[in-house]
């Protein structure tokens, strides 16, 4: 009888400061980008995005008509088999994970990491900064040559 007094009033407290925890905001340094749609139909993004929150984004490169393309992504659960990837600037989908449009995905952190480009808190034009600097030293993939047989 003690014993699950005990331990009611120990998990009492564990959930105690686990809401008191998540009401004084500890998840404010997870910021991310707000996506609006001005009169005119373009897309504004805005406040900041965490160094956290942008760990987790992908660069991702496609194959478009003639040529191949860079994205900055977010993978966003599409279905149980699948995730979508979700464009950095606009907030949309871009792809989904069985595309056969997609040549290479890396970790965003890397390229972080490689660039000197940690710090708290990102604006959109940190990112297309960034993304910016990326484009211009990246090495696209070679197009797979396919055999007839």
């Amino acid at each position: 009888m003690k014993k699950s007094k005990l331990n009611s009033k120990i998990l009492s407290y564990v959930l105690g400061i686990a809401i008191s925890t998540s009401l004084s905001g500890c998840g404010d340094n997870y910021k991310r980008f707000e996506y609006n749609t001005n009169s005119q139909g373009d897309i504004i993004v805005d406040g900041n995005i965490s160094y956290e929150i942008l760990c987790d984004y992908k660069l991702i490169e496609l194959k478009l008509l003639d040529k191949n393309e860079l994205y900055i992504v977010k993978e966003v659960l599409y279905d149980r088999f699948r995730v979508g990837y979700m464009n950095i600037f606009t907030g949309k989908e871009i792809c989904k994970s069985d595309s056969k449009d997609i040549v290479k995905i890396y970790n965003l952190s890397e390229y972080l990491l490689s660039y000197n480009e940690v710090k708290n808190e990102y604006t959109i034009s940190d990112v297309e900064r960034i993304y910016d600097e990326i484009k211009d030293n990246y090495e696209y993939k070679a197009e797979k040559t396919k055999v007839k047989e």
